[in-house]
């Protein structure tokens, strides 16, 4: 499938990411550039919300859903807007119009960056976490529910709810209502996250650094110059849903640098930032509830400036005593979130081991190039300029704190196995690929105020004063810019290969096993259920060929039915119990072959049950690669009865 085939896809999905949101921000009065931000963020909150609601008013889940949600969110922010008083001036439009430009030309580099490491937008990415993502998307296209407090259910049939959340498939399954595949679907939203990214830097470069137009450029073509972001989530997993709360972080710690009154030149205003924030929580903590953790380490170091430097200092030495241990409580009560709360009890017992020495993930830090990713050196280069200039500036040192923050969560979760480390980055599974993908947030401000210092520098050596310099000073712009794209481009190569890393791997289901599955829908009747060990590529059978499997992932709690196939389908002619289970859950067809993914992998054992190619009586359909598709045999006992119905019917005519 060719990506000019794709494009309405992407479109859908770019629309679905701003147009929500965009409509609920203009109706709260925002303008500018924080409007353009803050789009993607209300735009999730106003999908993920909609499928909680659509499922729970028994409404099928597709465009109508989220109309009504939009409309009632636009009224909603409308009377919040009027009780918030006049927006604040947006800024002028030619410097809107300058940074928008550049943002754009970011944007396409990014996208660009994807397209090229996707490379065929039906392209079946070979990983662990992509298995669940594809079928839950394939599943919500045949329920018509996709709420987050189902999802779970995919990988937990027995139970009736089962949280997991649910704002990426949420916007996919709507992209796959055009009528593209899950597969395609999630390809297209991922071009969309590319292109929607540098947006979300921009309004966060604008309300940190304020109305400057170098810093602004910057920013939006230095968007997509570092591959933790927004690429390396789009393939390593792989985790779309962290790799969308990644994108939604920037525009979000936007609005959060203005609410506490930190950003220059404020253009929404402190409580219309404020209320931006409450009104992108539920996309945050639906998107991934790790976002919702890091933006709460993001607020940290941002609250203790405002305290210290900012417009929350205490007029009086008791008001700031009581302010500041008001801080302490909330910096405590997030620690014992982090390391103790049971909400995150499911993420801290992962234990990814540390890979690399502490030394080595330092340096990856510093250069923002997590887990050998390579090196973005001029814009590295930038952001360690940049590192400097914040620690001179006291109302930018919240800037430096975040990203020291995280850098410092990073570096213990990829080169220590500490129990400080296990404790400390629980929230993010102890990986340091997910920590090492939130650099960039960071990063791409830093260096945006690496190469407006510069600039300022080359003006100030400028012999050329009064009403002549302005244009010399625009000219300087022009070349900075130039040079900039130019370096850009020259990255995306690098970060098409960083979404290419493990979308190349064919481990879990190659092309001539795809080609099976895209053959089901011809063998397989409709409501037949089809076993699998789902480590062979069985799982993916869904979600590329539409029909449904018995199990959609490759672990899960799956219930005493399912276990007793998975152990013992291969006797379902003489096992009374395994004849029970393939009855009551409708099983007529198993994928059986051998596995080539994780093969060491303990938790493949408890489908050996579901080798059934050396077993008597199940007649091969179908075969495509490792896998063969085999009609399950009916069991002794259904044998028997027919024989017993014929012999009768026999009798019975003359």
């Amino acid at each position: 499938m060719s990506w000019a085939s794709a494009a309405p896809a992407v479109v859908t999905a770019v629309l679905v990411l701003v147009v929500p949101g965009g409509v609920v921000g203009w109706a709260a009065g925002l303008r500018g550039i924080p409007a353009w931000g803050a789009s993607a963020p209300l735009s999730v909150t106003v999908v993920a919300l909609a499928a909680v609601g659509a499922d729970l008013a028994g409404v099928r889940w597709g465009a109508a859903p989220v109309v009504v949600a939009t409309v009632v969110a636009a009224v909603v922010g409308w009377g919040v807007g009027r009780l918030l008083g006049t927006p604040v001036a947006a800024d002028p439009r030619w410097l809107r119009g300058s940074a928008v430009s550049a943002t754009v030309l970011g944007a396409g580099l990014c996208a660009g960056a994807v397209v090229a490491g996707v490379g065929s937008p039906d392209r079946v990415p070979q990983t662990y976490d992509a298995v669940f993502h594809l079928n839950v998307v394939q599943r919500a296209l045949e329920t018509g529910s996709v709420s987050s407090l189902r999802i779970g259910t995919l990988s937990s049939p027995e139970r009736q709810s089962a949280f997991y959340p649910g704002a990426w498939h949420a916007v996919t399954a709507l992209v796959a209502e055009t009528g593209v595949s899950a597969v395609v679907a999630a390809s297209a939203v991922s071009v969309a996250l590319a292109l929607v990214w540098p947006f979300g830097c921009l309004a966060l470069v604008r309300q940190a650094l304020g109305p400057r137009l170098p810093a602004l450029v910057a920013g939006g073509l230095l968007a997509g110059a570092f591959g933790a972001a927004p690429f390396l989530l789009l393939s390593y997993g792989t985790v779309w849903p962290n790799a969308l709360g990644t994108v939604l972080l920037p525009p979000v710690l936007a609005a959060m640098v203005s609410a506490v009154g930190l950003s220059r030149r404020p253009v929404a205003g402190r409580r219309r930032s404020a209320a931006v924030v409450l009104g992108a929580a539920p996309a945050l903590g639906l998107a991934h509830p790790n976002v919702v953790v890091t933006a709460a380490v993001y607020a940290v170091p941002l609250t203790a400036v405002a305290l210290a430097w900012g417009p929350w200092r205490g007029r009086s030495l008791r008001q700031s005593g009581i302010r500041w241990v008001a801080w302490l409580l909330g910096c405590l009560g997030l620690l014992w979130v982090v390391t103790r709360s049971s909400l995150l009890a499911v993420t801290r017992g992962t234990d990814w081991r540390a890979a690399e020495s502490l030394a080595q993930a330092v340096g990856e830090g510093l250069v923002v190039a997590p887990r050998g990713l390579p090196v973005a050196a001029v814009a590295a280069a930038l952001s360690l300029l940049g590192v400097a200039s914040a620690a001179l500036r006291p109302r930018l040192r919240w800037l430096l704190g975040c990203h020291v923050a995280v850098g410092a969560l990073f570096v213990l979760a990829a080169g220590s196995d500490s129990a400080l480390a296990q404790a400390l980055t629980g929230p993010w599974y102890n990986d340091a690929f997910r920590l090492g993908a939130l650099l960039p947030v960071t990063a791409v401000p830093l260096a945006a105020l690496g190469v407006a210092e510069l600039s300022d520098r080359v003006a100030d050596r400028l012999p050329v004063r009064g009403p002549r310099r302005a244009p010399l000073v625009a000219a300087v712009a022009v070349l900075a810019t130039t040079g900039l794209a130019g370096l850009q481009g020259a990255t995306v190569g690098a970060n098409a290969g960083v979404v290419q890393r493990w979308y190349g791997q064919a481990a879990l289901a190659g092309p001539a096993e795809q080609r099976l599955f895209t053959e089901l829908r011809d063998v397989v009747p409709a409501g037949a259920v089809i076993a699998g060990n789902p480590w062979n590529g069985s799982a993916l059978a869904e979600a590329v060929g539409g029909r449904e499997v018995l199990f959609p992932h490759l672990s899960g709690s799956w219930g005493s039915e399912r276990t007793t196939v998975a152990s013992s389908l291969v006797d379902v002619r003489t096992d009374p119990a395994a004849c029970a289970a393939a009855r009551a859950l409708k099983v007529d067809y198993v994928l059986a072959g051998p596995s080539a993914f994780w093969r060491d992998d303990r938790r493949q054992r408890i489908y050996a049950g579901l080798d059934v190619s050396q077993a008597a009586g199940f007649e091969p359909v179908a075969h495509g690669g490792r896998l063969t598709l085999y009609k399950v045999p009916p069991c002794e006992e259904d044998r028997e009865t027919t024989v017993h119905d014929t012999v009768t019917t026999r009798r019975k005519d003359p």
